[in-house]
């Protein structure tokens, strides 16, 4: 329905807000790859990449008041969520699937392929 009203009234869609605590990154694949097949939108945003002491950003840091530590290794959804950064790029056009679980992109610029 949101894609529905947006494109009625020629307005672009964002994703601009998700985040979750499930550090293995399978829900964030099933939530990226499901906006993407339905909602179709133009930038799909994780709200916090960082975060303290816990799981809901896909790095750890301690945010202590007197000085911030380095990071903890990254979280394993860090590389589930690098993949789409990394191979979907500005300018790809997301080709459409029969599958919710597929994804498929294409740069014409570049003339290159992607698909998950």
């Amino acid at each position: 329905a949101l894609r529905r009203l947006a494109s009625e009234d020629g307005l672009p869609v964002w994703m601009s807000e998700h985040g979750n605590g499930e550090e293995s990154g399978l829900e964030l694949a099933q939530t990226i790859l499901e906006d993407l097949h339905f909602l179709r939108p133009r930038a799909w945003c994780y709200w916090q990449l960082v975060e303290h002491h816990c799981t809901w950003g896909v790095v750890e840091a301690d945010f202590k008041q007197e000085h911030v530590t380095a990071a903890m290794l990254p979280h394993p959804k860090y590389y589930v969520f690098a993949h789409f950064t990394r191979f979907v790029r500005p300018g790809f056009h997301i080709l459409r699937s029969t599958s919710p679980w597929v994804l498929a992109a294409y740069s014409p610029e570049d003339a290159k392929w992607c698909w998950f």
